[in-house]
């Protein structure tokens, strides 16, 4: 499992939660608790719960928000690598965290693993996907100049899906008729291209 990728705080966060004398199970579990709601965008407690939580233990804010920053990319680069709450929990006995602590965060991890998925899949990773054109024809008189041209040009909406979200996205330009032409022979060139990838 060393292909999970945590930056040097990110490590630091998740090796001071594994420690029971930074903070106790009560504070561990208030600091799960709101590290998967910040990803959820719900209500949380934020430092001063946990504070209140961990019974007044000299926890100063600057570590609390280490180790929920450290956990909350944890459980984020666990969905990303599809870890099961199994494999999950083997990373974190390396680290040394006690089997209370793994249970506290696999459940959570488990809990919320469905909108950390799809949380991830709206990152943008994704290509758009062209699911409609409109076009309308105009006609340039008079440049800015006020000299005069005459000649049609086209103005182009490509309407585009990103990811999984339902809105559309419209791409919009306008173009004579050569470049038209010219857009034209290369998006025929492109589905010849798709079609010999696709027999092979």
């Amino acid at each position: 499992m060393t292909d999970m990728e945590l930056s040097g705080s990110a490590r630091l966060g998740v090796e001071l939660s594994a420690d029971p004398g930074l903070m106790d199970a009560a504070a561990f579990r208030a600091v799960v608790r709101d590290a998967y709601a910040a990803l959820g965008d719900k209500e949380t407690g934020g430092s001063r719960s946990v504070e209140e939580s961990s019974g007044g233990a000299a926890v100063n804010a600057a570590t609390l928000k280490l180790c929920h920053s450290g956990l909350l990319a944890l459980a984020l680069e666990a969905a990303r690598h599809g870890l099961d709450p199994a494999r999950l929990g083997q990373w974190m006995e390396d680290f040394k965290f006690s089997a209370d602590r793994v249970a506290i965060f696999t459940t959570a991890y488990q809990d919320n693993l469905a909108d950390m998925k799809l949380l991830l899949g709206r990152l943008g990773h994704a290509p758009r996907t062209l699911v409609d054109v409109t076009w309308r024809l105009d006609y340039h008189i008079k440049n800015s100049h006020l000299q005069k041209v005459d000649e049609p040009y086209y103005q182009i909406t490509l309407h585009t899906e990103v990811g999984c979200e339902a809105s559309l996205c419209p791409v919009t330009f306008t173009c004579n008729r050569e470049q038209l032409q010219d857009l034209l022979g290369k998006l025929k060139d492109a589905a010849k291209s798709l079609e010999k990838a696709a027999q092979v």
